[in-house]
């Protein structure tokens, strides 16, 4: 059987594009994403001392054509029981949204499991994560293709 070039290339690619999609889509909560990441993240430590009552943990600013973690490990202070992120980004390609999920150490994976997910829509928007709890370290990842700025707070 003879294809043309143009449809081997094009068959190829949707080979993977479902070779990448697969995992993530069948993924359910406290699954591990075992896909190559891509992308990158630079965090910026905080040293702001807030008046108000969140507390600004760090930011980072990220660009994702797939799925990347923020190699930033935290905590929920003391004194603090939920986590909230803020973002301004802007999504590429035909998504106008994106993932971004709170993931949690975990002995039992080797590694970092789901614990909540919210969808962020292309923009400014803010989130709030009240899974997060005191006692545990968690990592945010980001899901979809996308590049911005987001800040983390405990509060």
């Amino acid at each position: 059987m003879q294809f043309s070039p143009k449809l081997k290339t094009l068959l190829l690619t949707s080979l993977a594009i479902l070779t990448l999609a697969t995992p993530m889509a069948l993924a359910k909560p406290g699954d591990v994403i075992k896909t190559p990441e891509s992308g990158n993240a630079k965090v910026h430590e905080s040293t702001i001392t807030p008046l108000m009552e969140e507390k600004l943990l760090f930011s980072a600013d990220f660009d994702v054509t797939t799925h990347y973690q923020i190699k930033k490990s935290f905590s929920i202070p003391t004194g603090k029981y939920g986590l909230k992120v803020a973002s301004t980004a802007k999504t590429r390609g035909l998504g106008s949204s994106y993932d971004i999920v709170l993931e949690e150490e975990q002995a039992w994976a080797d590694g970092w499991a789901e614990v909540e997910t919210n969808t962020f829509k292309s923009g400014t928007s803010t989130k709030t994560y009240y899974d997060a709890g005191q006692g545990h370290t968690y990592r945010l990842r980001v899901v979809g293709n996308v590049s911005g700025t987001l800040f983390t707070y405990a509060f």
